[in-house]
């Protein structure tokens, strides 16, 4: 009688804890380290006006990366922030962030491997043709891309 008496006890219990489970709110998952949160962010994209200028072309192999909302190009030597010619589009499709350059027609994601055309500058060469200021959030140093010359993925 008193083992009846145990499992009747047991299934209440459990019952009363199933029902009580189901009421309580789920949380969403945190992100993982090295991915973005999954609310929208600003993106900033420094770009040069001048069509016309000459642009560096030597090749810089990284992976892009978003980091604090700037586009950077990570070396084995650390990252430099990108800073774009006219012939770059941001673009964010499909919730992937990256660029498209007219160009070479060539299209990079965050996360690719890629060779960029450019070369290392320093800001004072080129501040004064950005479109817009660059924020302090996307500090250097600093990599002027004229081109995508190849997505090594």
């Amino acid at each position: 009688m008193r083992n009846t008496l145990v499992h009747g006890k047991l299934k209440t219990t459990v019952i009363l804890l199933a029902c009580l489970s189901g009421c309580v709110a789920r949380q969403p998952p945190s992100p993982s380290v090295g991915q973005e949160a999954a609310a929208p962010q600003q993106i900033h994209f420094p770009q040069l006006t001048d069509r016309e200028r000459a642009y560096p072309v030597a090749d810089r192999r990284g992976v892009l990366l978003l980091s604090n909302g700037c586009l950077r190009v990570q070396t084995s030597a650390g990252s430099r922030l990108v800073i774009w010619a006219p012939n770059f589009e941001l673009r964010t499709d499909g919730g992937r962030v990256g660029v498209f350059d007219h160009r070479s027609g060539l299209s990079a994601a965050v996360g690719d491997s890629l060779v960029l055309g450019g070369g290392d500058r320093n800001p004072e060469r080129f501040e004064a043709e950005l479109r817009s200021p660059l924020p302090e959030t996307c500090p250097g140093p600093y990599y002027l891309a004229s081109t995508i010359v190849e997505i090594t993925k």
